[in-house]
């Protein structure tokens, strides 16, 4: 085997493994969410939710995973404008808009084969 078919078969792996923990990484969004729409802990929540997007930013374009990295890259900055203080209202709603864009890509991602 060539070293370009060792290195398609390591990331065809990485990918793999990566769709795999989607609905794990949705579900975690979702509990974050919820904790910062309650107001329980929101600000430490709020950043929890930066870095798993910020995670998830970095990864899903090197794994051919384009349109992911897109929505998460979006999600990112609108917590990034929370996270500033910006006009609170539009912030929120964009927030709340992009990640639930990002989370049914997230879902729909996993469902791949």
């Amino acid at each position: 085997m060539q070293a370009e078919d060792k290195f398609k078969d390591r990331i065809g792996g990485i990918k793999k493994r990566f769709i795999s923990a989607l609905d794990t990484r949705a579900r975690e969004f979702e509990g974050l969410l919820s904790r910062i729409v309650r107001n329980e802990d929101a600000a430490q929540a709020l950043e929890e939710l930066r870095i798993g997007v910020h995670k998830i930013r970095g990864v899903a374009p090197t794994l051919g995973l384009p349109k992911l990295g897109e929505l998460a890259t979006e999600t990112e900055q609108d917590i990034n404008s929370m996270l500033a203080g910006d006009d609170p209202q539009t912030a929120a709603a964009k927030f709340l808009k992009s990640l639930d864009v990002l989370l049914n890509e997230l879902k729909a991602t996993a469902q791949q084969p």
